[in-house]
């Protein structure tokens, strides 16, 4: 028997902390074609894949995104399994065989977001032709040989009005891409001719940007997310965060 699908209208209930919200306005808003979500362990960049490319879905119906870890089971325990916790009403669209969420929205149009990987230099080049992508995010980028981010660069475009096809990146520092990464979005040196210097854009993470480390403490000393993110500033919840149980391990 065929499980009925339904189509989910409005958008899901996604709270973006204040540094994926600029990433979020970055693309949202077609102002740049490089997003480099970069920082610490912990910084909510993971988070971000997903909380940002969902609304992106829902708020522009037809379009399809790509989002890719170095291995398999990485993006599968990273993403797959945790967007269907913490959005169980889109566990009916996930298509195992398929690696993908095909998402029915309103009007009969339908948004799909791929789980991709690339194990070996080169795999990435099976998403070519797969379909337009809107955004490709690259979790952890700094795995990835930068001959690779190039070929999934390629990957980008969409026909759907009022879209701009971007790549967005999240890194650490470190790996086979890091002197590519830390060259456009840390120095800014570009390439003539070939980088637009006016389409890369940096947001720089913390682990103290992402609250979840610490509503176990906020909780225990009345304090709120709000009061975390809107009346503290950056050294109040650095040093807030340091003395949690996560920032002192980390």
């Amino acid at each position: 028997m065929t499980r009925k699908r339904t189509a989910l209208t409005g958008s899901l209930d996604i709270s973006l902390q204040p540094k994926q919200k600029v990433a979020w306005d970055y693309i949202n808003g077609g102002q740049y074609t490089w997003i480099g979500l970069g920082g610490s362990k912990g910084s909510g960049k993971s988070g971000g894949a997903r909380r940002i490319l969902l609304p992106l879905l829902f708020a522009h119906p037809g379009t399809a995104a790509l989002l890719v870890r170095k291995t398999y089971k990485e993006v599968v325990m990273n993403h797959v399994e945790k967007i269907i916790l913490e959005f169980p009403q889109l566990a009916q669209f996930y298509n195992k065989s398929d690696q993908m969420f095909r998402i029915p929205l309103a009007k009969g149009m339908t948004s799909r977001l791929y789980i991709g990987y690339g194990e070996n230099e080169g795999d990435v080049r099976r998403y070519n032709g797969t379909d337009d992508f809107a955004w490709v995010f690259i979790d952890q980028a700094e795995e990835f040989p930068e001959a690779d981010i190039n070929t999934l660069r390629t990957c980008l475009r969409s026909t759907i009005p009022n879209v701009t096809p971007a790549m967005i990146l999240s890194f650490n520092p470190g790996g086979p891409s890091h002197q590519f990464l830390k060259r456009v979005f840390i120095d800014r040196k570009f390439k003539d001719g070939v980088e637009e210097p006016s389409q890369y854009a940096m947001v720089q993470a913390r682990g103290w940007d992402n609250v979840e480390w610490v509503r176990t403490e906020l909780e225990r000393d009345g304090f709120t997310a709000d009061d975390y993110y809107y009346s503290w500033d950056d050294e109040q919840r650095k040093e807030y965060f340091l003395q949690s149980a996560y920032g002192k391990n980390l």
